[in-house]
């Protein structure tokens, strides 16, 4: 009796296929409950006292963010393009590891976003009641270039921090410093998260997988810039008696192997 194939290309592909889908669904079960509090409590303001506190609790409804990013970027490198681990272990162990620096900054970004949305509405609001045009079209080009710039930072630093170990300043200024050298590949990757984002906006049902298939897109222009900042850990000397140097060092490489 002839066995089944499991190598096969078909198979291979439906597998992959899957574990899309699920990465997809466990960033969104952190993700979602964020994005609903964002809509309900980013919406509408009535003095800067509203804007402070719904910013602050905005930015603690964002905490599972980054942590989920900084997982999925994880998990979609590591178990789907290089074939290493399974994709539940691989997204928890990540999530764990990196909790509480991808929380920090998952929180300062929902308190920004809150404060740029309330910036847009008091623009365009201005600009309604007295039609003063310039000063609308300085402050929304200000306001829009400050987006961009955090924007370009948000997808530069949760893959950082699923690859480097570092305090979270430093961490912070590395993304700052690759997204401003790569510029270019930042912003393919900014552009590919935008994209995700507004579709699935405008299609909720991609919500189940193209978070991780646009990670997974997005993972291609991005490891060309993390790659130039990895280096192969040393070799371990062999023990004493032995000459020469031991290929097994106890790290796993998987990030640097073809």
């Amino acid at each position: 009796m002839a066995s089944f194939n499991y190598d096969n290309r078909a198979f291979r592909g439906l597998s992959k296929l899957w574990d899309l889908i699920v990465v997809s669904l466990l960033f969104d079960l952190f993700a979602w409950p964020a994005y609903f509090m964002f809509q309900v409590f980013a919406g509408s303001f009535t003095s800067y006292e509203d804007l402070m506190i719904k910013a602050l609790f905005v930015g603690v409804c964002m905490v599972p963010i980054g942590p989920a990013l900084t997982a999925m970027y994880y998990t979609t490198m590591k178990s789907i393009r290089k074939d290493r681990g399974y994709v539940v272990k691989s997204f928890f162990h990540a999530l764990k590891l990196n909790f509480v620096q991808g929380a920090i900054v998952g929180a300062i970004l929902g308190v920004c976003m809150t404060i740029i949305v309330f910036n847009f509405r008091l623009v365009w609001n201005d600009r309604a009641a007295d039609n003063s045009v310039d000063l609308f079209n300085i402050t929304f080009i200000v306001t829009a270039a400050v987006t961009i710039l955090l924007g370009l930072f948000a997808v530069m630093y949760f893959p950082v921090l699923s690859r480097f170990s570092n305090t979270t300043a430093n961490l912070a200024k590395s993304s700052i410093f690759m997204a401003g050298r790569h510029i270019g590949w930042s912003f393919v990757m900014l552009l590919i998260a935008m994209v995700s984002i507004f579709a699935i906006f405008i299609i909720l049902p991609l919500m189940f997988v193209l978070p991780a298939v646009a990670t997974l897109i997005y993972s291609f222009p991005c490891e060309k810039v993390l790659g130039r900042y990895v280096t192969k850990p040393a070799p371990a000397k062999k023990p004493e008696g032995e000459e020469g140097v031991s290929d097994d060092n106890g790290v796993d490489t998987w990030y640097i192997d073809d």
